[in-house]
C-alpha cells in the first residue's frame, strides 16, 4: 500500500478509497460512531472472505494488492477515525498516513490501521482487527488514567 506513504495525499484521498470499498455493499461513509463500530465488529469476516476468494483462485495472499487492500484498509482507518474522534496526519516517525488521536490529557496516539491490515492479511486471525479496536480502547483508557 505505497499510497499510504505518499506525503502528497490527504484525508480526502483515503475517504475516497473508503467509499470505493463501501459502495458495492450499498454503504456510505460512516455518519455516526455507531455505524463505524458495527463496521469494525464485522470487518474481520470480510477480510477472511477476501483471503478465501484469493486462495480459492489458486493464488497466494501476496496478490492482495493496493487495488484490493487500500480501499478496505482505508474504510477501517476511517471507521477508527470516527470512533476515536481522530484526524488524518502524515507521521514522520512512521513515514505513513495514520489516524491521530489527541486525548483530554494531551497524550497523542497515532494509529496505523494500514500496518494492522497488512499484518492481518499476513498472519491471519491472530492479528484480528476487532482485537486491535478493543486494544485501542484499553490503551486510551490507560492513558487517560495516568
Amino acid at each position: 500500500m505505497d499510497e499510504t506513504r505518499n506525503r502528497n495525499r490527504n484525508h480526502l484521498f483515503f475517504q475516497a478509497q473508503a467509499k470505493k470499498y463501501l459502495e458495492p455493499f450499498g454503504l456510505e461513509l460512516f455518519k455516526t460512531r455507531d455505524e463505524a463500530i458495527v463496521f469494525l465488529d464485522h470487518c474481520d469476516d470480510a477480510i477472511e472472505i477476501l483471503i478465501s476468494n484469493i486462495e480459492k483462485s489458486g493464488s497466494s495472499r501476496d496478490l492482495i494488492n493496493s487495488n484490493t487492500a487500500l480501499p478496505m484498509a482505508s474504510a477501517i482507518a476511517e471507521a477508527l477515525r470516527i470512533v476515536f474522534d481522530g484526524r488524518w496526519i502524515f507521521s514522520e516517525a512512521q513515514n505513513r498516513w495514520v489516524v491521530r488521536i489527541i486525548l483530554e490529557n494531551e497524550s497523542i496516539i497515532d494509529m496505523n490501521p494500514f500496518n494492522k491490515f497488512e499484518k492481518r492479511i499476513q498472519n491471519g486471525v491472530e492479528d484480528a482487527i476487532d482485537f486491535y479496536f478493543k486494544s485501542m480502547i484499553r490503551t486510551i483508557k490507560e492513558e487517560l488514567n495516568h
